[in-house]
């Protein structure tokens, strides 16, 4: 009974020796991870104001640098740069991590990190390819939609609309690629949703611009048959071509000045009429200005 008691004793001691040695031999190593740890969380919180810091000046370079439509485009906002900020802080702080746990003897959650580490370079190239395609997108819609809003086109915004979608669709692809997922099922859609905007836009545009080009068409051909100060009767309408702007033409009439659309000439018939006679004076006027000379005469030779 004894000789049991004592060998168990002897083994609870044994165990408790064991684990007592693997324990200080493991303290060294949790030390080595904790102050890995400690560091990283430091860098990380200098590498976030480096980065914030430096966003602001390189934003404020830009400002000064860039024409002002660009530089308001190109000028982060605060959320944007505590957002960069925030990815830096994180990406050293898991880098630390990763080594914290390959030092704590970690296996298993080492590999686990080496894989997020592994992808993080990926995703950092994506998400900086969809940033610049962002800022791409709204000054290609701004240098888009200005000269068309300046030239009265109708469908200017839709088309800046496009132009900016089909940016953010590129930029999109190629993120996508670039994280290593397959993007030909991707491509084939945006290439058949985009295709199918530029169809309907150009339906549209045709549909809208039918009456101008008819319009710029009709005066073409009336610019090689007529001249200023001509009469003519375009269908029930008769004056004098004072002049041709690039989609009407301007005629004299009884009424008052008309500007007639140049589809007109196309649609209905135009006559040329023969210049008008010019008016002589009426007999009577001239008879009675020649007995009016008569009495005055008489008058003179009498006196």
């Amino acid at each position: 009974m004894q000789n049991g008691i004592f060998a168990w004793a002897e083994a609870l001691e044994t165990a408790t020796r064991d684990v007592l040695t693997q324990v200080f031999a493991y303290v060294p190593q949790l030390a080595g991870a904790l102050l890995l740890l400690l560091i990283g969380w430091l860098t990380a919180r200098i590498t976030r104001l480096v980065l914030v810091r430096g966003t602001g000046a390189v934003a404020s370079a830009l400002g000064r640098i860039a024409p002002a439509p660009v530089s308001r485009r190109l000028s982060p906002s605060s959320q944007a740069v505590t957002i960069v900020g925030q990815i830096g802080f994180w990406a050293v702080l898991l880098l630390f991590i990763t080594a914290a746990a390959e030092a704590a003897a970690l296996p298993i959650l080492s590999a686990w990190l080496d894989q997020i580490v592994a992808f993080m370079p990926r995703a950092l190239a994506a998400g900086v390819v969809l940033l610049v395609g962002y800022i791409l997108s709204g000054v290609a819609r701004d240098a888009v939609t200005a000269p068309l809003v300046a030239a009265g086109l109708a469908q200017a915004r839709f088309v800046g609309v496009v132009v900016q979608a089909t940016v953010l669709a590129a930029s999109v692809i190629i993120g996508v690629a670039q994280i290593g997922v397959d993007v030909t099922f991707l491509t084939i859609i945006t290439a058949i949703a985009l295709g199918s905007v530029l169809v309907s836009f150009a339906v549209a545009f045709a549909l809208g611009a039918r009456d101008l080009v008819a319009n710029l068409i009709g005066i073409q051909q009336m610019r090689s048959r007529f001249v200023p100060g001509q009469t003519v009767r375009l269908d029930s309408t008769e004056g004098e071509i004072l002049e041709f702007t690039p989609s009407a033409v301007v005629l004299d009439t009884d009424a008052g000045t008309m500007t007639i659309p140049g589809q007109r000439y196309s649609a209905t018939s135009t006559l040329l009429l023969p210049p008008k006679p010019i008016q002589e004076q009426p007999d009577s006027a001239v008879s009675s200005g020649t007995r009016n000379t008569g009495s005055s005469t008489s008058k003179s030779t009498g006196a």
